[in-house]
């Protein structure tokens, strides 16, 4: 017969928690029958269904990485958690455990991903997220052609108004809505723009080399 003095939980997952807090630092919860789900929920999970916490590894490699960017957090993860059904296990094992020793290696360009932080708000779903790096994407591409026939825009009032512009516009297009109000676009037009200016006149223009 088992009781609550003798059960598994007290003898087993218990016992070897404590140890683990002990010996490793380790936290643990119990969450059997108790959790709930959602972003702020006990494990940050949307379901049963999910085996990684992704609220805790985002965490985690934010922490090792401070100054890596959110869209360069974003692979990291999907490689990490992604999986190959054409592959076997110990193939996966293998990546992983390369992974885990050496680090994730992940590539953005320079430019885009400042135009992503420069762009980026908590308070935006996943979905929008993903928009939002095309919005950057677009944006940079755009600024690039713009601004290759003019080296020196900034030295003319005129050219500096076209540039304003033409950020604001390409914002207005992209931008999704909602979240994103027309005060916001008008603040992160300014926010680009003065990236732009900045990088111009330090004599470093949009480039376009890959980073990893």
């Amino acid at each position: 017969m088992i009781t609550d003095i003798n059960s598994e939980d007290r003898l087993v997952q218990k016992t070897f928690a404590e140890h683990l807090h002990d010996q490793l630092g380790w936290d643990s919860v119990y969450a059997w029958n108790e959790e709930t789900f959602g972003p702020n929920g006990t494990l940050g999970r949307a379901s049963e269904r999910e085996v990684v916490l992704l609220r805790d590894l985002r965490k985690a490699i934010a922490g090792l990485n401070p100054t890596l960017p959110e869209h360069a957090l974003d692979q990291a993860i999907e490689k990490l958690i992604s999986a190959d059904l054409s592959r076997s296990l110990l193939q996966h094992n293998r990546e992983s455990y390369g992974y885990i020793r050496n680090g994730v290696p992940v590539e953005w360009r320079e430019d885009e991903l400042a135009l992503f932080d420069l762009l980026f708000e908590e308070r935006i779903s996943k979905s929008d997220r993903e928009k939002l790096k095309q919005a950057g994407k677009s944006l940079l591409g755009a600024l690039r052609e713009l601004l290759k026939p003019m080296p020196r825009w900034m030295q003319s009032v005129q050219t500096q108004a076209e540039v304003k512009v033409f950020v604001l516009d390409n914002l207005w297009q992209s931008l999704p809505r909602p979240p994103f109000t027309e005060q916001d676009t008008e603040m992160l037009a300014g926010r680009v723009y003065e990236y732009v200016w900045q990088r111009s006149v330090g004599g470093t223009p949009l480039e376009t080399s890959m980073a990893g």
